[in-house]
């Protein structure tokens, strides 16, 4: 099953398909928002203060950070936010410069600011959600955590696996079960992608395990995932 989030980006879906046809995997190209112009990918903001200030992109003004992505893939942990400390795990990967990367968070529309095509950050719950297979479905829940991801290097790079991703809140978690989403671009709307990956809170960590799909990312491009719980 291929899933292509911008139309914009055949070049890099159509060599997508090509791995994905070689391996019989699922593949999920990241929805291609191209942001800022050329230079170099760990100082190209608008402002030098947080390199998630990303020009073009919506603004999400919680713990950032700038690295390195390397083929064995990348932990990094951000700091703590508004009482969530995340941390999340790259696989493999078939990156061949080590391209910078951005990682960053946020949690609602009052610390994502800025436009993006001319439109303000879509929270969870504000627009429709979507299955795998494009039918609408319901949106459950309320986002507890948004994290943001630029490939800000200039190569496609493409996982094995979504990352891990751990999440941990002080006080601790209420709900049994909660949902990865992704944020996903068709034509000038926007819609929540609710992804086969759960977690179950264990007191005050949260941690979503690795999806084995094809997971792309262009170059210049950023793209958001969401985690959910019942409110």
């Amino acid at each position: 099953m291929l899933l292509i989030a911008d139309l914009r980006r055949m070049t890099a879906a159509l060599a997508l398909t090509a791995l994905a046809a070689c391996s019989g995997a699922t593949t999920i190209p990241y929805q291609g928002q191209t942001a800022g112009e050329p230079g170099d990918p760990l100082v190209r903001t608008a402002n030098a203060s947080s390199p998630c200030d990303i020009s073009g992109f919506w603004y999400f003004h919680g713990s950032c950070e700038a690295i390195r992505m390397k083929p064995k893939g990348v932990s990094v942990a951000l700091r703590r936010y508004n009482g969530l400390t995340l941390k999340e795990s790259f696989s493999k990967n078939f990156a061949t410069e080590d391209p910078a990367f951005v990682i960053g968070e946020g949690t609602s529309a009052h610390d994502i600011t800025g436009l993006n095509g001319g439109q303000t950050f879509p929270v969870y719950g504000s627009v429709a959600c979507s299955s795998l297979s494009g039918d609408a479905v319901t949106c459950p829940g309320r986002a507890v955590l948004y994290n943001v991801i630029e490939n800000a290097g200039s190569e496609t790079v493409v996982f094995n696996a979504t990352p891990l991703f751990e999440i941990t809140k002080s006080p601790g978690f209420t709900a049994a079960k909660c949902q990865v989403v992704q944020l996903r671009r068709t034509g000038t709307r926007f819609v929540w992608l609710r992804l086969p990956i759960y977690g179950h809170p264990n007191g005050t960590k949260l941690t979503f395990k690795p999806w084995a799909v094809v997971l792309g990312f262009s170059a210049k491009t950023s793209g958001v995932f969401g985690f959910v719980c019942p409110a």
